[in-house]
């Protein structure tokens, strides 16, 4: 945990502790396994971040998403294995399969300010994605609400 919080500060050192923290936890004993392995300024950080988080929570629904990627403005990254991207995806989107997120960082824009959507089956994932992008310094990004399996639901087009 102490190495967690060395290299995380601000909003992201409270991702850390949400990515964290309930690793952590499950590691030590019952009686240990409270609020107490968490310090003072992580716990005022996690409230603070929590209690100013947007009402969308940092996703976008399909609509908007469909408008947005028409522009061409937003990269797009699908963080679901390849072999889930090569049956099916959202056109234009990049495969970042999320266990190889962190060995592709070069692979991700160098703008920390630019416009990201990511995405997977559900949304899971996707969520995963959007709060390590967010630790990384990332500030413009949205997960897709529902993921691939709501993009199809509302209709948008798909290649395979």
């Amino acid at each position: 945990m102490a190495l967690a919080q060395r290299a995380c500060s601000g909003t992201a050192l409270v991702l850390c502790a949400v990515l964290v923290g309930p690793v952590h936890a499950a590691k030590v004993s019952d009686a240990a396994a409270t609020h107490e392995w968490m310090s003072t300024p992580v716990r005022t950080a996690a409230e603070q971040m929590l209690a100013a988080m947007p009402d969308d929570y940092y996703s976008i629904k399909g609509v908007a998403a469909e408008k947005a990627i028409a522009t061409g403005v937003p990269h797009v990254l699908d963080v679901r294995e390849p072999n889930e991207f090569a049956v099916e995806h959202i056109p234009g989107a990049k495969n970042v399969p999320l266990r190889s997120l962190m060995t592709a960082i070069d692979d991700l824009p160098g703008d920390k300010a630019a416009s990201l959507i990511v995405y997977c089956k559900t949304g899971h994932r996707g969520a995963i994605a959007l709060a390590v992008l967010r630790m990384l310094g990332y500030a413009n990004v949205l997960s897709l609400y529902g993921g691939l399996d709501g993009w199809k639901a509302a209709g948008f087009v798909i290649e395979k």
